[in-house]
C-alpha cells in the first residue's frame, strides 16, 4: 500500500459521508490492521460504540432504518421482474420496470411498453442509465482492462449530448 502521508482523503462523488474523510479513512485502516480484513459486518460493529469516528455515519434509530431497508427490499423487488416476448422464443427476458428520476429527484419506475412509448420518460430512463454507468466507472475505474468499456461509454454520451433535441427513444 502506498506511503498515505503523501495522500489526501476525500469524499466519492454521489456517495454519502458526515464525517472528516481522513478521520474515517484511518479508522477503517485501524479496523482493518486490527482484525485482518475488512468487512461490512466487522464495520458496523466496531462503529457501534458511540466514541468510534465512524458511529454517526449510521442510522441508529432501528425505525428509521427499518424504513430505509425496507425501501431497498421494495427496489429490488420492483427490478426483479422480467418479461420475455413468447412468441419470440431466442428473445432474452428484459426488465419489466424502467426506473428514471423524476423533476423532484425520486425514482419512480414504470413498466418497460410505457416509458418506450413517451420520449420523456425515455429520455429520463437514459439519464439514469447514463448515471449509473459513471457510478460504475467511479467505482471500477482504475481496472486497466475495463478502459475500453469507459471509452464507449464516453461515445455514448457524445452521441446523446449531439444528438438530444434531435432523440428520441421512443419508438
Amino acid at each position: 500500500m502506498k506511503n498515505q502521508k503523501d495522500s489526501q482523503f476525500g469524499k466519492r462523488p454521489g456517495k454519502r459521508l458526515r464525517g472528516d474523510p481522513e478521520a474515517v479513512t484511518k479508522a477503517l485502516l485501524k479496523i482493518r490492521s486490527k482484525h485482518g480484513k475488512l468487512t461490512t459486518q466487522i464495520v458496523l460493529d466496531e462503529a457501534r460504540n458511540r466514541r468510534s469516528p465512524l458511529h454517526n455515519e449510521f442510522e441508529w434509530d432501528d425505525t428509521v432504518a427499518a424504513e430505509k431497508y425496507r425501501r431497498y427490499q421494495a427496489a429490488s423487488l420492483i427490478t426483479a421482474i422480467s418479461i420475455r416476448e413468447v412468441n419470440k422464443p431466442d428473445s432474452a427476458p428484459v426488465r419489466m420496470f424502467i426506473g428514471y428520476y423524476t423533476d423532484d429527484g425520486d425514482h419512480e419506475y414504470q413498466p418497460r411498453e410505457i416509458v418506450t412509448q413517451s420520449q420523456d420518460l425515455c429520455n429520463r430512463a437514459l439519464a439514469a442509465a447514463l448515471k449509473e454507468l459513471e457510478d460504475l466507472r467511479a467505482k471500477f475505474e482504475e481496472i486497466k482492462e475495463l478502459a475500453s468499456v469507459w471509452k464507449e461509454v464516453d461515445k455514448v454520451k457524445n452521441l446523446v449530448k449531439k444528438l438530444h433535441d434531435d432523440y428520441s427513444c421512443a419508438k
